[in-house]
């Protein structure tokens, strides 16, 4: 696919929404909930009286964001209500973030890693704590951009996701999955099950999980080896794998301003795989002898969170101690055993607080402080051939980190609102690390709003970071056979390769400038559009070990060893320095979001019957009107999103919702019969789905599915992400020339950095029913390696690759005929998981028009396309 077509592809998406159609306007009449059994009797409805349109003033209405969001004038950029959250088909926090998609993830080019995630507007300990709490739980979720970190204590190169739960839900959930991979008879089991309540004074999650698969070898992937063909048999492509988790974290409230969370989990994971044929001493495969490896990684944590709030300022401590035992083995008959062993045992405690300082005439000053400590053992020891080698390193971390949020302008307070909102932030850090001395960092940024639907923001950041404890110390481990591209003889080798860390690494500079621009159309609801351009160097980068080709054997030539013919016998992969790496990257792209079909009655928030007491919430809503009169607008008076930096709430619909009636049954228990229209009713006498599938009324567990805000029968969402790499370069040494990643250089065998990636996320629900496909196109690339005159020396070309996952859900609480025909059925769900949908492999050819054999489609793409089947019950 060429770089116009790309182009044109991204340009085509947007178009839908570049229409100056109106859009059709639908709004439903509002009514309290009710959640007793009372049988509604059907009431005369006067006509409508012909009013006379009067000219009147726009009204804004603005509902506050609630105690559990995030403080301040932070503005989410999207919101999802239970509606949209359902729509995703996911089962647990994890999922909910990883269907998520693009809208997930970082414009500063730099964060690659997962976005910072709060629970209620609080930090927590660690994400694998809340990973499995059911996604029933979940009331709503918004996301901040990079800057909104800052407030927590992280540096602004990572999204923030809030997670905000209900206020009450009890529920028993399981959940069993089998799959198969479409070649290579290779299958998978997982049990999981978990227990979670929330209530007044509190919650309490227990998850466990045991998985296992079985081991896939390159014979039954048909991969050939041109040295050992009979080693195929005795070598694993995907390895047999047993894994279990437990997870225990128990919250408690102190009355209204405090409350403290206690965590315990336990992670267990073994591996075992086949490296190929032992050699013998004459060097040549021993038939019938293989290498095996044996891994166990164990990890244990206990941690403890207390948050509260104190004269306006919100806080948190967390005190938390991780210990991961790793143990890998490898024998076989004809050689030595080698074995590694490591234990990383990590204590840390955090102290992060965030309030208002002084008030100046556009609002308060909001500082952020944090102040930490951490203590890192590394023990390590690692045998080959009788060689012992021992690794003992420590590191104490002290950390302090401030941020100051400075509002020049604000409509909220009145103050200079013509120029809209307009806040400066200033950000710095101090750490000290006992065996690398003081490091630092700080940054600048600006925030604009001119229009309540335009954000526009621009960020600096200047820091210093050292290698990891792990990096530094991990024990040395040899891999042998391992199948590698040899650029210089254009062959593919089986090395012994040299992983570990590195005792030499430096600390590496940063210095990263941010633009970026979020619109959302106040005529296209649901819409968001986003763009972005990141410019990110760094000097004494730290990096792995890029992949072999003539310019990196150049610079290192002592990571390379080569027989007397040239041969290349191993390679040394431990991390390095480069001397330097420049990157500039443009992003852009849109999330939409909309409903369909009937609406949906709305219900109150955790209130309703229990799992067996009716989904009804209350009567059907009646049809919608072309306006609607409410006591806070009056009759046809058309409402306004809230201004954007005021802290309000990303709906007036929230203003608007009505109170619950006295009547409402408490939350988990059961009301004498079922709700008209509600499941316990048998659905009858409305017409329509039950208002409670889409959060109309009461769920399972007092809120499972129920509560919160109404909405329409069915949903449907896109996302489209296209990002373009203007610059991408690394100087491997300072005496070597710049090597460009775009135009021939690389550093890993994937073809180097593309320059075009497109990142799409879209799905569909209705009645229960819903699919979601996801997944990424990359551009095409090349390494060039003949440019450096080595005779022999063979270029690659690397074509662009196209991948799709798709997962798709059916809620049988929607089909009430199945439910009553089959009871069992009652809370349950089944999920279809297919990842790499196209069974799509990277294609790379030589200078020939050849597949080298280290790039077989089989060593590329493993596990091929892969089909799980997942059934779900929650009581």
């Amino acid at each position: 696919m060429s770089i116009r077509l790309a182009l044109l592809s991204s340009a085509a998406a947007l178009m839908p929404f570049a229409s100056p159609a109106p859009l059709l306007a639908q709004a439903a009449q509002l009514q309290p909930a009710k959640a007793n059994s009372v049988p509604v009797t059907a009431q005369p409805v006067d006509p409508p009286t012909a009013v006379t349109e009067q000219p009147v003033e726009e009204i804004v209405v603005r509902a506050q964001r609630g105690p559990n969001s995030v403080p301040g004038d932070a503005v989410p950029e999207t919101t999802l209500d239970p509606v949209e959250i359902t729509a995703l088909g996911a089962s647990n926090i994890a999922e909910v973030l990883a269907a998520l998609g693009p809208r997930a993830g970082s414009g500063r080019g730099r964060g690659s890693g997962p976005p910072v995630i709060l629970l209620n507007g609080r930090r927590i300990s660690s994400f694998r704590d809340v990973q499995g709490l059911a996604s029933e739980a979940i009331l709503r979720v918004e996301i901040f951009p990079e800057s909104t970190a800052l407030q927590y204590g992280y540096s602004a190169d990572q999204r923030v996701i809030n997670f905000i739960l209900r206020d009450n839900f009890r529920a028993i959930t399981t959940e069993m999955s089998a799959g198969t991979a479409a070649e290579g008879e290779q299958s998978r089991g997982e049990i999981e099950l978990g227990l979670l309540t929330i209530g007044a004074k509190g919650r309490l999650s227990i998850n466990g999980e045991v998985s296992s698969q079985n081991s896939v070898t390159e014979a039954a992937r048909g991969v050939r080896r041109a040295t050992a063909p009979t080693s195929t048999e005795f070598r694993t492509l995907l390895p047999e794998t047993r894994a279990a988790e437990l997870g225990i974290s128990y919250n408690r409230n102190f009355g209204k301003s405090m409350g403290a969370t206690f965590d315990f989990r336990f992670d267990s994971n073994e591996t075992q795989s086949l490296l190929g044929l032992a050699p013998t001493p004459a060097g040549l495969p021993a038939a019938n002898t293989p290498i095996e490896r044996t891994s166990k990684v164990d990890t244990s944590r206990a941690a403890v969170t207390v948050n509260g709030t104190t004269a306006g300022w919100q806080w948190t401590a967390t005190g938390s101690a991780d210990q991961t035992k790793s143990d890998t083995k490898t024998l076989s008959a004809l050689t030595q055993p080698q074995t590694t062993n490591s234990t990383v045992s990590v204590f840390e405690a955090i102290y992060n607080t965030t309030g208002p300082l002084i008030d100046v005439p556009a609002g308060p000053i909001r500082g952020s402080f944090r102040i930490g400590y951490q203590d890192r053992q590394l023990d390590s020891q690692a045998s080959r051939n009788g060689l012992i080698t021992l690794t003992n390193l420590s590191r104490g971390d002290v950390t302090a980190r401030g941020n100051l949020s400075i509002p020049v302008t604000s409509r909220r307070s009145g103050f200079g609102e013509k120029f809209g909102d307009l806040s400066f932030s200033v950000n710095s850090f101090y750490t000290d690390l006992s065996d690398f001395g003081g490091l630092q960092g700080g940054g600048l940024g600006v925030n604009w709003s001119p229009i309540s639907t335009l954000r526009l923001s621009m960020a600096y950041d200047a820091s210093e970071a050292a290698p990891s404890i792990q990096q530094l110390g991990n024990p040395v481990l040899v891999t042998p056979g391992s199948a590698v591209f040899d650029f210089q003889t254009g062959q593919t080798v089986l090395v012994n390769r040299t992983s570990g860390g590195n005792s030499g690494l430096k600390a590496e500079s940063r210095a990263d400038t941010t633009f970026s621009v979020n619109y959302s159309p106040a005529k296209f609801e649901g819409l968001d559009l986003t763009l972005s351009y990141a410019v990110n160097t760094s000097e004494d980068t730290i990096a792995s070990f890029p992949l072999l080709t003539p310019a990196l054997e150049a610079a290192y030539p002592r990571r390379f060893e080569r027989n007397s013919a040239g041969v290349l016998t191993g390679i040394d992969q431990r991390p390095i320095n480069y001397d330097s790496a420049d990157s500039t990257i443009f992003r852009y792209g849109f999330s939409f979001s909309k409903g369909f079909g009937p609406q949906i009655g709305r219900g109150p928030g955790g209130a309703g019957g229990g799992f067996g007491g009716g989904f009804g919430g209350g009567p059907r809503p009646q049809a919608p009107a072309a306006t609607t009169s409410s006591p806070q607008t009056g009759s046809g008076q058309r409402l306004t999103r809230p201004q954007g930096g005021s802290g309000q709430g990303t709906s007036t619909s929230q203003a608007l919702t009505p109170p619950a009636g006295p009547t409402s049954q408490p939350s988990g228990q059961r009301p004498a019969t079922g709700i008209p229209g509600g499941f316990g009713g048998g659905f009858g006498g409305r017409g329509g789905p039950p208002p409670s599938v889409f959060f109309g009324g009461g769920g399972f567990g007092g809120g499972g599915f129920g509560g919160g805000q109404g909405g329409q029968a069915g949903r449907w969402s896109l996302s489209i992400f296209h990002s373009i790499k203007l610059e991408d370069s690394i100087v491997l040494a300072p005496n070597l020339p710049k090597l460009d990643l775009l135009d021939g250089a690389a550093v890993d065998d994937g073809g180097g950095s593309r320059r075009h990636t497109v990142e799409f996320n879209g799905g569909w629900s209705y009645m229960g029913i819903g699919f979601r496909a996801f997944g990424e196109w990359r551009g095409e690339n090349k390494i060039i390696a003949s440019a450096r005159g080595v005779p022999g020396a063979t270029d690659l070309y690397f074509d662009d690759l196209f991948t799709v996952n798709l997962r798709g859900f059916l809620n049988f609480e929607a089909r009430p005929n199945w439910v009553k025909k089959t009871p069992f059925l009652k809370g349950s769900r089944l999920i279809l998981r297919v990842d790499n949908l196209t069974d799509s492999a990277q294609s790379v050819r030589d200078s020939a028009g050849n597949t080298p054999e280290a790039y077989q489609k089989a060593l590329l793409a493993p596990r091929g396309r892969s089909v799980e089947l997942s059934f779900r019950k929650q009581f």
